[in-house]
C-alpha cells in the first residue's frame, strides 16, 4: 500500500474519530472500496473531503466531488492535483 492510501485511511479515521461509525470497519478498506458500501453518509464525507483539502493543501473543484466515490478515486485525484500544481 503506497502512503498516500495510508494517510487518507489515517484522514478517514480522524473524521469518523466521535462519530457513531465503527471505525474497526476500515481494516476491511481497499482502493476499489466504495464509500457508500461502508455507510458513511454526506456528513462523514464532508468531514473528509475537508480534512483531505487541509492535509494535501489544495481545493478539490466543486464538480469533482461526484466523481470521488472510492479510496483509489480520491488517491489518484490527490496524486494528479499534486502532479499539476
Amino acid at each position: 500500500m503506497n502512503n498516500t492510501f495510508e494517510s487518507l485511511t489515517d484522514i478517514l479515521r480522524q473524521s469518523l474519530a466521535g462519530t457513531r461509525y465503527d471505525v474497526s470497519r476500515l481494516e476491511k478498506l481497499t482502493a476499489n472500496s466504495h464509500f457508500e458500501n461502508f455507510g458513511f453518509d454526506s456528513l462523514d464525507m464532508v468531514e473528509f473531503f475537508l480534512r483531505v483539502q487541509d492535509e494535501y493543501s489544495f481545493t478539490i473543484k466543486r464538480e469533482d466531488f461526484s466523481r470521488l466515490v472510492s479510496m483509489g478515486a480520491v488517491q489518484n485525484y490527490i496524486e494528479q492535483s499534486l502532479a499539476h500544481s
